[in-house]
């Protein structure tokens, strides 16, 4: 897998604005794979992220459409993403329950 920060142009509607990237819907078979992200658009430009998660080299043609553009003024809400280091603790009490239900009743008493 490899990843690439790839230059993209922006219309001018758009200069001086924040914009959240997304794939586009009519991308052919998921060539590469899109970051839905926030940027910032600058004199027509902005950065888009991709994935390329196939074991091959891809060769984007310029000017290819891979991502498209919206205002933040769609977007109702946006939550920060924050990577969890440890799993919660009430987790593991739920999840031993769930091991223990799964497992067959031996009934001892004869």
């Amino acid at each position: 897998m490899t990843e690439a920060l790839l230059p993209m142009t922006s219309p001018a509607a758009y200069n001086n604005k924040s914009v959240l990237l997304e794939t586009l819907p009519q991308m052919p078979q998921a060539m590469v794979a899109v970051a839905k992200a926030l940027a910032f658009c600058k004199n027509n430009r902005t950065v888009c992220r991709i994935l390329n998660f196939n074991p091959h080299i891809l060769t984007l043609k310029k000017d290819l459409k891979l991502a498209k553009m919206e205002n933040m003024g769609t977007t109702a809400s946006i939550q920060e993403y924050h990577e969890m280091t440890e799993l919660p603790t009430d987790c593991f009490n739920s999840c031993s329950v769930a091991a223990q239900l799964s497992r067959p009743l031996l009934n001892n008493d004869k």
